[in-house]
């Protein structure tokens, strides 16, 4: 993604930055009851004042992973985002708070509406790399550790078939990882299963389908949030109680991806499926470089 060593510097310095200060958001967005987990909804302050406290301490971050999308790499902005967003997620504990808080599984349709919000925050911030990146190039222009060859930041185009079908395949290769890798509610476990699973769907998906629209990939996450939420809130046959979801969860017979918490598939899967796809770039790039070195494929 950087081609040299110093923008390989700037996005892990700017990375480390934006998350240590967001990691001091932590305290504003916890729940009301004092248990673990981030969860707008359920903040202890309220929807409106947790996203405002959000927003304030997110603006290192969202200044710096501005800078590095315009410097170098468009998805390098990502990185750093997500990356910040991840260690305040972490910061937040085991999502196990949230499943003990609630009385029904019916309110499950929080985490729905939540996976929602981040969604928007996301769009959102896509849509300020998309409108800020020309502008901050041509003030870097004459910075010398300017990636000068980076590719346009074009995902809000070309949406079509081919990206919903990428979108569905790296969603359902990313729920089935997901579902078998988180078995507890460990916040370890769900953070570093979710980079796995959508980091390795994400470069599968970019080989099978070179020429698709990043967007669709990057969106899978919050599809498979949705997904594994709904399993819980509209399947009240296995789960009709609190008390049956208990038993099921410590029988190790409860959907893992329904664990982790819309806050964990907005920063750690995210990240993941951004690592992933520009692994499967280099990859795909370098079949075809081969290719077209080669006299018997031409």
């Amino acid at each position: 993604m950087f081609p040299n060593f110093k923008q390989r510097i700037l996005i892990i310095c700017s990375a480390s930055i934006g998350a240590f200060i967001l990691i001091f958001a932590a305290h504003a967005l916890m729940p009301k009851d004092a248990s673990t987990g981030i969860v707008l909804l359920n903040a202890n302050l309220g929807l409106l004042p947790a996203l405002f406290s959000l927003l304030i301490y997110a603006i290192p971050a969202i200044v710096l992973a501005l800078l590095c999308s315009a410097a170098g790499h468009p998805y390098a902005g990502l990185l750093v985002a997500s990356f910040s967003l991840l260690v305040l997620a972490a910061a937040g504990g085991s999502p196990e708070g949230f499943i003990w808080s609630i009385e029904s599984p019916q309110q499950y349709l929080t985490l729905i509406f939540e996976t929602l919000i981040w969604l928007a925050l996301f769009i959102a911030f896509l849509f300020a790399i998309h409108i800020t990146r020309p502008t901050l190039r041509k003030k870097l222009e004459h910075v010398p550790s300017l990636q000068t060859h980076a590719p346009d930041f074009n995902l809000f185009v070309n949406f079509n078939s081919n990206a919903i079908i990428a979108l569905l395949l790296s969603a359902g290769i990313a729920g089935f990882l997901t579902n078998n890798l988180i078995l507890s509610t460990a916040t370890a476990q769900s953070t570093c299963s979710l980079i796995l699973a959508f980091g390795l769907a994400a470069f599968l998906t970019k080989l099978i389908i070179p020429k698709t629209n990043p967007l669709a990939i990057f969106l899978s996450p919050f599809l498979v949030a949705i997904v594994a939420y709904a399993l819980i809130r509209f399947n009240a046959t296995s789960y009709p109680t609190m008390t049956a979801l208990y038993i099921k969860l410590y029988q190790q017979d409860f959907p893992g991806m329904a664990i982790a918490l819309p806050i964990q598939y907005a920063s750690a899967a995210v990240f993941g499926s951004v690592l992933g796809y520009s692994a499967g770039s280099s990859m795909d790039a370098a079949f075809t470089h081969e290719n077209d070195a080669d006299p018997a494929t031409t």
